[in-house]
Order: C-alpha cells, then sequence, then structure tokens
C-alpha cells in the first residue's frame, strides 16, 4: 500500500496548501520564524468552529440544485462536473508563515490519544492541537488532504473541504490477491474500502474516525464471500472492531464518535496483479453505521445506493417526505447511529450482499461529497462525466471527485474510495 503526502486539492484555490510529508524545513527549533510561535498570527475563524456560520455546516436548499444538474446531465441536457475540474490548483497568501508537517504515527503504534508528533521535538500532539506544547511551533495536520492507493483500481482521497479548520474524516483501502481463507486461491481478487466521518460536535474525532478505519479494514481482509453466513458475521465483526479500537484509544469514558461505512468486493482475476480485475463474477458484501455511504455505479445499467443512512433525514424519508425534501430540511444530519462513545445506541450495523452484474465502480464516501450528488444518477452521471476527464484509475478518479465537491462550496470532509470492478473501463476513461 502507498500513502501519498498531501498536497494541493482541485477545485481549493482559496486554501492554502499542505506541506508534504517529510518535507524540507527547519529541525532547529531557534531557525524557526518567531511568527510562527505567535497565536496573533493566526485567524481565529480557522481554529475554532464555533466562528463558522451554522450555515456552512449542513446543506441548504441551494445544494439541491447541484443534484438537480447531474440528473439533467444523465438526462443529456446539459454538462455534469461543475466548473475549473480536476485540474485546479491550490494557491496560498503571499504573508503567510511556512509551516511543518505533522506526520501520523505507524498503524500499530499504541496511541493513547495522538497519532502524530511535533517534527521537531517529537512531542506528541493531538490532531486539534495548534501549536506544540513542548518547544511552541506551529503545526499543521498530514490529514488536511491525503490519499491511499494500494493499487490503480483501488484508492481513496480525503480532504477537510473549504469551510471546516481541520479534517475529520479518515480512510482505509487495501486490494488483496489471494486474501487469507480462500485458501490461496490465486483467481481471487479482494478490494476493501472503509470511510469513517468523525462527529463534529464530539472530542477527539480525528482520531476516532482514522484507528475505526484502520481496524475494520484489519477484519475485512480475511476470508472468502462466499459463504454469506460467515461473511455476515465478519462484516459486523469489523464494525465492532472498529467501534471497539475507538474506546480503546480514547478511553472508555470518551464521548469520540464517528460513521463508519465498509465494503468489501472479491472478483475473478484472469489478469496479471497490476492489471485490473477480469470479467468473472464479483460479489459485494458492505456495513454501515451512521450516514456514510456505499454506492454501486455500474458502466451501463441502473446504479444504486446499496446502504441505508441512521439519520434523521433517512427517518423522514421512511415516513414518506420526498428524499431531496428530507435531506434538506432543518436537522436532515443529525445522526442516530454511530461508533464510539457519547452514549452510542446499540450497535446493530445494516449488513448487506450483492452479486454485481457487469463492470462499474464500487464506491464509499462520506456525506461531504454526497451532499451534493444524493441521488444515485446523480452520482452517476458525475462518474461519468470526471472520467473522461482524468486518467484512468481509481486515484485520479477519487481526486477528482472530491475536487468537484470543494469546487460546490465544500461545506464538509469529503472523503471518497473507489474500486473498480470488471476489466472494462468507459470507453471516455481511455486515454488518447
Amino acid at each position: 500500500m502507498s500513502t501519498s503526502a498531501p498536497g494541493p486539492t482541485a477545485g481549493s484555490p482559496d486554501r492554502p496548501p499542505v506541506a508534504p510529508a517529510g518535507g524540507a524545513g527547519p529541525t532547529d527549533p531557534s531557525a524557526l520564524d518567531p511568527a510562527r510561535l505567535d497565536p496573533a498570527r493566526l485567524d481565529p475563524a480557522r481554529l475554532d468552529p464555533a466562528q463558522l456560520d451554522p450555515a456552512q455546516l449542513e446543506v441548504g436548499v441551494a445544494d439541491a440544485g447541484v443534484g438537480a444538474a447531474l440528473l439533467e446531465a444523465a438526462a443529456g441536457t446539459t454538462t455534469a462536473g461543475g466548473g475549473g475540474g480536476p485540474g485546479a490548483t491550490a494557491g496560498a497568501e503571499d504573508d503567510e508563515p511556512p509551516q511543518l508537517t505533522m506526520e501520523l504515527a505507524p498503524a500499530d503504534r499504541p496511541v493513547g490519544g495522538a497519532l502524530r508528533s511535533c517534527p521537531v521535538c517529537g512531542t506528541p500532539a493531538a490532531f486539534e492541537d495548534v501549536f506544540c506544547e513542548a518547544c511552541g511551533l506551529q503545526l499543521t495536520n498530514d490529514r488536511d488532504h491525503y490519499s491511499e492507493q494500494p493499487s490503480q483500481w483501488v484508492a481513496a482521497v480525503s480532504d477537510r473541504g473549504m469551510r471546516h479548520p481541520h479534517n475529520q474524516d479518515a480512510a482505509a483501502t487495501d486490494d488483496l490477491h489471494a486474501p487469507d481463507g480462500t485458501d490461496g486461491d490465486p483467481s481471487v481478487r479482494r478490494a476493501v474500502l472503509v470511510v469513517c466521518d468523525g462527529v463534529t460536535t464530539a472530542p477527539d474525532s480525528e482520531l476516532a474516525s482514522l484507528v475505526g478505519a484502520r481496524a475494520a479494514r484489519e477484519v475485512l481482509r480475511d476470508g472468502p464471500l462466499a459463504d454469506r453466513t460467515a461473511t455476515v458475521e465478519r462484516l459486523t465483526r469489523a464494525v465492532r472492531a472498529a467501534h471497539e479500537e475507538v474506546l480503546a484509544q480514547t478511553g472508555p469514558d470518551s464521548r469520540a464518535a464517528t460513521t463508519v461505512a465498509l465494503a468489501v468486493v472479491d472478483q475473478s482475476v484472469d489478469q496479471p496483479v497490476d492489471q485490473p480485475p477480469g470479467e468473472g463474477p464479483a460479489l459485494a458484501g458492505w456495513a454501515s453505521v451512521g450516514d456514510s455511504r456505499i454506492y454501486w455505479l455500474p458502466d451501463a445499467g441502473d446504479p444504486r445506493l446499496l446502504s441505508t443512512d441512521d439519520s434523521m433525514a433517512q427517518l423522514r424519508v421512511e415516513a414518506g417526505v420526498p428524499r431531496a425534501e428530507a435531506e434538506t430540511g432543518p436537522g436532515a444530519h443529525a445522526i442516530t447511529g454511530w461508533i464510539g462513545g457519547g452514549d452510542a445506541p446499540e450497535l446493530r450495523p445494516r449488513v448487506e450482499l450483492l452479486e454485481l452484474d457487469g463492470p462499474g465502480w464500487l464506491l464509499v464516501c462520506s456525506d461531504g461529497l454526497w451532499n451534493y450528488a444524493s441521488d444515485p444518477r446523480a452520482l452517476q452521471a458525475l462518474v461519468d462525466d470526471l472520467a473522461g476527464r482524468v486518467r484512468p484509475g481509481a486515484l485520479a478518479l477519487a481526486d477528482a471527485l472530491v475536487g468537484w465537491a470543494n469546487e460546490q462550496g465544500g461545506r464538509d470532509n469529503v472523503t471518497a474510495a473507489l474500486a473498480r470492478v470488471g476489466a472494462t473501463t468507459p470507453a471516455s476513461a481511455q486515454p488518447g
């Protein structure tokens, strides 16, 4: 697996870029610009969520028009995909002092409430810390924008968006050849996608989402999907493992909380491991708690929203309120299920299996993406449009989806994790 250094995000012209992990920078505190140690240099609106306009934290009626435009595109009446496209680059204000990047610790490190440390003195720091408590260094966070790409056909991109001061989303992915539990069957290939969205109002939500996503991924690496009963149990166990890891890392009395959406797909392989999966049958399983989602977006045919939200909006939908109205009304983004602390409801993940018909994309995403394109047809139109403008592969497409969400306003953190099912890529995505 390779994890790229954080970098500029498509569609983020008003946001300063994040310094790359391990990049050049002073290592002697005496060499640091004193302005970096002065809290008066900081813009409080960037640091204090209370300074944000509440309208920025919840999608309103205006955002519903974005999805409508994509549905029109699917019908061939307009062009989907937003303004500047995925090629836009981030800019920085000339007078903003440089920052060093905090590096994430290895996944197996006992964290005890922190997954990063000061690049100058090594002191552990919490994700929300703005300055190192020991040497006073002004810190930045490589969670602001990062990606995972275990292979060309499985990848995820996560970004803090345009309005929030921190990225409380996290993703974990894998692409396995002959996974354990399949008796080393070389004809089986597995993609694992996990997305967690930390609850904004809960403490340590950045930590909760990251350790939860990693813990779920570990469980999903093993065992075949063909045994339905065992697979449902494994998917449930992955959600519980994420829940227990959040509690273990944040403390038994912590209120840290996050959503979780996870998917795993096994498919037959008739190609080398560095090539896209073959044309054989694909079996997918998924589970979710909260309002992060799983979509199936086939190259041809009807797309589907596979998961069901645990949210006030979903309760209204089930009561007969039209989805567009339910998802843009007051309190629409209040969730009724989550993992972690804070008096979480009884853990009852929604778990399902499905044989996927034909080639396409399996997408797991946070609400920072689907806020702007909730309807599966809108997302399918968006993916088709973006696939024609980026190089083939999951990483470029995931990055384009994140960039597009930021172009729509980036009101929330946004994460997109993708797995390619089947060997055929859409004709529009072929180079040339």
